[in-house]
């Protein structure tokens, strides 16, 4: 038997993702959505299950169905805030069609709604959650402003003071309309998610009086809270669930959780566009939280971006501006919101190269495709490319002589190319070499020419070492040496001999032996007999630190640094009244500042880290939704600021399709 449903405030339809990823045989028969982003994004993610045809229509036309259905109704502007473009117009009308959306749910005719046995509700949360605005789903009346619990006026939209049918209604009362396609329908299956706090103390009576209206309807409900992290997705994102089934059934049981064993760290993308990440200024004012302040098994808070997170008496307030939490990735994130477009979640990545360099003094490669190109050019900030400079055939080592690399991109034709005389030396054309038998290094201490330099001319045939990556030599058929016949190759492209980075004894007049500090990703040098007294070879080790995953060199270790309130313009200024800026001052000298009553005297400072957002594909992972879909909803064209809104507004779809698997699996529908 097919399970035939019903979906309201549907969004982009999780709740169909994971009735289909369980292989339940199941066909939408309506849905329920205003939004006009989320509307896109469920027919982008389910036009594969639909098979409605759809009649084509006028601008006008589709217009007027769109606005009688109120699709993109604005409450504040009270209009349909529809597109422009009929391109536009058509897509979201198409999309309403094969969707099978009656539109908003207080608009809707009971009668026009299709036999269905499960009904989904997870209306706005908004007035219900703590981060929202707490009005729950009381009316309120317009006229003498009594306030008012619905289901004790039967759903009369009449004030029972005054009688006025002026009423204003909450986004979270919307539950209420839900009310009425109950009673007419009675669907076998209700099922209900909205946020914790509606069985809070706050809400907990209005949750009561919804529940015996369904039991008044023959309805056994069965709630529970669940939280993400548990069911295998690294989000702390907790949510009240309530299934409720008419009529006589085998007693339902919520799932069970199970220890998580992904981290946020495994949702996250390998390359992420620069605009994710913070600019400087934001950046510069990141504050570290002492270690263990907001830091459990589920999440960790290891900072702020919050512009003053501080009381009157210089104190860290710590729950001040919660979105500009930064996260490490190594645990959970907090609870998605639709907020979030606003400021997405922070989380602080470490050891990345990027950081070190500012933006436009990088170079970028050939290989790829140019980043924007700003109108501000001049001053540095134009993209650079690496043109790869092989050598010279000159003596003198002139600009005409340059020869490039055939891998690369030619350098400026300057308007005087061309070829005279002989050929040669009156030719500026640039020069590339198509093949090359590249040296890289020799072995042994051959110096046949005298010079010092490291040059094929100074190793015998047989000990020159050259790059994979060029040509090979000319094989000989009795050839001598360590490459016999067929020559050496450099496999790793790494210098052959070691390099010496310094040394622990060097004085600016002469270095020494002993102490010679060594690249460890190259070469030991020769190990002699004479060990002892710092001669046997030093290397460069990076630093574990101590309940971190985070490797650092001893120059990128964590330093000590105060929270100063500087002037804007001059930072040395010191006038009382001045406006001021908190601004982090690092003590080079690896000590703390003097110890005070104030904790911002002395925080710790990771350096070589970056902060950047959570991008749109990482919330969706988040929420349970994989790449192929992702990429449905992003090739649709949809702004990053509604796939943030439409994230945070959804069902993580790991939890839904263990509660549908108690609740369907065996079970003859």
């Amino acid at each position: 038997m097919t399970l035939k449903v019903f979906e309201s405030f549907s969004g982009y339809g999780s709740q169909s993702i994971a009735l289909e990823n369980i292989g339940i045989d199941y066909e939408v028969v309506a849905t329920s959505e205003i939004d006009k982003y989320a509307i896109i994004a469920y027919d982008a993610l389910h036009r594969h299950n639909m098979n409605t045809e759809v009649e084509q229509k006028t601008k006008e036309e589709m217009v007027e169905y769109l606005q009688n259905k109120r699709i993109a109704w604005d409450s504040k502007k009270e209009k349909c805030m529809l597109p422009k473009s009929e391109k536009q117009i058509r897509q979201l009308y198409e999309a309403c069609v094969r969707s099978k959306n009656l539109g908003d749910i207080s608009n809707i005719k009971v009668e026009d709604i299709p036999k269905h046995d499960l009904f989904t509700v997870s209306s706005p949360c908004t007035d219900f959650s703590v981060a929202g605005k707490t009005k729950g789903a009381m009316w309120t009346c317009k006229k003498c402003e009594t306030k008012f619990n619905p289901f004790e006026t039967n759903f009369t939209s009449k004030c029972p003071n005054c009688g006025s049918e002026e009423i204003t209604k909450t986004a979270s009362s919307l539950l209420v309309e839900c009310s009425k396609i109950i009673q007419y329908c009675r669907p076998k299956f209700i099922f209900m998610e909205n946020v914790k706090n509606l069985v809070g103390k706050k809400f907990k009576p209005f949750f009561d009086k919804w529940c015996e209206y369904l039991e008044s309807l023959g309805y056994t409900n069965y709630y529970s809270v669940l939280n993400g992290k548990d069911f295998g997705i690294p989000q702390n994102r907790e949510r009240v669930f309530m299934i409720s089934i008419h009529g006589e059934h085998t007693p339902y049981e919520f799932p069970k959780g199970f220890p998580l064993e992904l981290r946020l760290k495994d949702m996250l993308e390998d390359k992420v566009d620069e605009k994710y990440y913070l600019p400087q200024e934001m950046h510069d004012r990141f504050l570290a939280f002492p270690k263990n302040r907001l830091n459990n098994e589920d999440l960790e808070v290891i900072g702020t971006t919050a512009p003053n997170p501080y009381d009157k008496n210089g104190n860290i307030i710590y729950d001040k501006c919660t979105s500009a939490w930064c996260y490490s990735p190594d645990k959970c994130i907090s609870t998605l919101s639709a907020r979030d477009y606003k400021q997405p979640k922070q989380i602080v990545e470490s050891n990345n190269d990027k950081f070190v360099s500012k933006k436009y003094e990088e170079f970028i490669d050939t290989d790829t495709i140019s980043p924007t190109i700003p109108t501000s050019q001049g001053g540095g900030v134009c993209p650079k490319i690496l043109v790869e400079k092989l050598g010279n055939i000159y003596p003198s080592n002139g600009q005409n002589g340059n020869i490039y690399s055939s891998n690369g991109i030619s350098p400026t034709i300057s308007a005087g190319t061309g070829i005279k005389g002989n050929g040669i030396g009156s030719n500026n054309a640039p020069k590339i070499l198509i093949d090359k038998l590249n040296f890289v290094g020799g072995i042994g201490e051959k110096d046949w020419a005298g010079d010092g330099k490291k040059l094929s001319r100074n190793y015998p045939q047989g000990n020159r070492v050259y790059d994979e990556n060029g040509i090979a030599c000319s094989q000989t058929s009795n050839g001598g040496g360590l490459g016999g016949p067929t020559g050496l190759y450099l496999t790793d492209n790494k210098d052959i001999n070691p390099i010496r980075l310094g040394g622990v004894f060097d004085d600016e007049k002469s270095r020494h032996q002993a102490g010679s500090v060594r690249d460890k990703e190259q070469l030991s040098p020769t190990l002699d007999t004479a060990q002892g007294g710092y001669r046997e070879p030093c290397i460069v080790e990076k630093v574990q630190l101590k309940n971190s995953d985070i490797e650092l060199t001893q120059e990128e270790l964590p330093c000590c640094v105060a929270s100063r309130g500087r002037n804007v313009d001059n930072p040395s200024r010191r006038i009382a009244g001045d406006d001021l800026e908190q601004r982090l001052e690092p003590n080079r000298n690896d000590c703390t500042n003097t110890l005070t009553s104030v904790s911002k005297d002395n925080y710790v400072m990771q350096r070589n880290f970056r902060i950047r957002r959570l991008t749109c594909r990482e919330c969706f992972r988040l929420m349970g939704l994989k790449d192929y879909q992702i990429d449905l909803i992003q090739n649709a064209k949809i702004s990053d600021t509604q796939q943030y809104k439409m994230a945070g507004n959804s069902i993580i779809v790991d939890v839904l399709e263990y509660i549908f698997s108690n609740l369907f699996k065996g079970t003859d529908l």
